[in-house]
């Protein structure tokens, strides 16, 4: 058997394997981006991921909105739409809509984290006295110290 040979019953083992899932859950900072761009090979091996199942984007960045994530994506040559990408401000304004109905929240963050409250129905308090729940993100240049 050569190296060829092994190569490619390893390709397939691979596909194989990758055909059992339904979607894969990919993290953004560090494994599809540094910084402000896309990490080698990040393109192309998103979008070969699409060819098994979905890929579901993650951060845990609350600076931007699912919206504003995936149009940055897209700008980096990135194949996604705002309702693959999981960012921690959207599943927190999903968690508390699922849990405890409309209710309102005192924001502590960048824009990104106040527009998925609102998407999500949530009441922004202008007061932290006012609101049920506060929602704390990244806020530059703020400290909460």
């Amino acid at each position: 058997m050569t190296s060829q040979d092994d190569a490619a019953r390893a390709d397939r083992e691979a596909e194989s394997a990758l055909r059992r899932y339904e979607a894969f859950l990919i993290d953004v900072d560090g494994v599809l981006t540094r910084g402000r761009d896309a990490l080698p090979g990040a393109v192309g091996g998103l979008a070969a991921l699409r060819v098994f199942g979905r890929p579901l984007v993650l951060t845990n960045n609350s600076t931007r909105a699912r919206d504003e994530l995936a149009q940055h994506l897209r700008s980096l040559g990135f194949v996604v739409s705002p309702e693959e990408v999981l960012g921690s401000a959207f599943l927190a304004a999903r968690y508390l809509a699922l849990h405890f109905g409309p209710s309102i929240v005192w924001t502590l963050g960048e824009d990104g984290i106040r527009r998925e409250m609102e998407l999500a129905g949530r009441q922004l308090a202008a007061r932290a006295e006012e609101a049920a729940w506060v929602v704390v993100g990244l806020g530059r240049p703020r400290t909460f110290g």
